[in-house]
């Protein structure tokens, strides 16, 4: 069963829109696969059919990526990243740059149809959900994409922030997005102060949105991409994550800010991709 939009939201849970999830997904992945730069705008208005597309160059990574989204929902991001992987490895396949369209477009076809079918048998498509229906939803729509039916198996249902996260190439996340003065009032004191606890630099009015990237950092994660509101990058919310930056633990190897959030809601968004340092 579905949560009610207003429920979610009063929790700082905004479900990701497709367009915005497939695009985010995309930049996130193009740091492993070269990918042509384009503006945002155009970025998110995508062709119906990404197959018929004409061949694009590419940096081609030796396998499939295992991604982690632990903050998943009801899974928008892990199929959007399911998804443009197969187009992406698609356009390695055998007739994929076949001088007539027919052929070229039927071998992408099912060429992305094994891929998807491989991701989904090999686990690579991973989440952490607290709400179990939502985690539900999101079993449930990954093995509708891949047609396997063990797809979803790697979809936990379990408080992200208190476990261990799964090891995976690439961590992407929408987490919940919540004012700090709001964290007490909407999840309550004793969440609040359970949080400053286990991640000291969370005072003041940061947002709840920030411990998704603290826990990345203390999982470790090689590379992470985060959907998060504008409020990151300013105030007790940049004091509570700059660190990483400032002691070279991490580095911001890409940043989109200020876009609004497609649809009615008045939300201003920013993309942050992070990589690990070497030490």
């Amino acid at each position: 069963m579905r949560a009610k939009k207003s429920d979610r939201q009063a929790h700082g849970a905004w479900m990701t829109p497709t367009s915005l999830a497939t695009h985010f997904a995309r930049r996130a992945l193009s740091r492993w696969i070269e990918l042509p730069s384009e503006p945002l705008g155009e970025r998110l208005r995508l062709a119906p059919d990404p197959l018929s597309a004409p061949p694009r160059p590419l940096g081609m990574p030796s396998r499939l990526l295992s991604v982690l989204d632990p903050a998943c929902g009801e899974g928008a991001l892990l199929v959007a990243a399911a998804s443009e992987m197969a187009d992406m490895f698609a356009l390695g396949a055998p007739d994929a740059e076949h001088a007539d369209e027919e052929v070229r477009i039927s071998a992408r076809r099912e060429a992305r149809r094994l891929i998807l079918r491989d991701i989904g048998r090999l686990g690579l498509i991973r989440g952490i959900e607290l709400d179990p229906g939502r985690a539900a939803v999101a079993r449930a729509s990954l093995v509708a994409l891949t047609g396997e039916p063990t797809a979803g198996d790697r979809i936990l249902c379990a408080d992200s922030l208190e476990r261990a996260w799964p090891k995976s190439d690439l961590v992407i996340a929408n987490p919940p997005w919540l004012g700090g003065m709001r964290i007490s009032g909407q999840l309550g004191d004793a969440f609040r102060k359970s949080l400053v606890r286990r991640f000291p630099t969370m005072r003041g009015t940061s947002n709840l949105a920030v411990a998704w990237i603290l826990k990345a950092a203390e999982q470790r994660c090689e590379r992470a991409s985060f959907l998060m509101p504008i409020g990151i990058s300013q105030g007790d919310s940049r004091q509570a994550w700059s660190p990483l930056i400032r002691d070279k633990e991490y580095v911001i190897v890409e940043a989109e800010k200020n876009f609004a959030w497609p649809g009615d809601a008045a939300v201003t968004c920013c993309m942050v991709h992070l990589d690990r340092c070497a030490t």
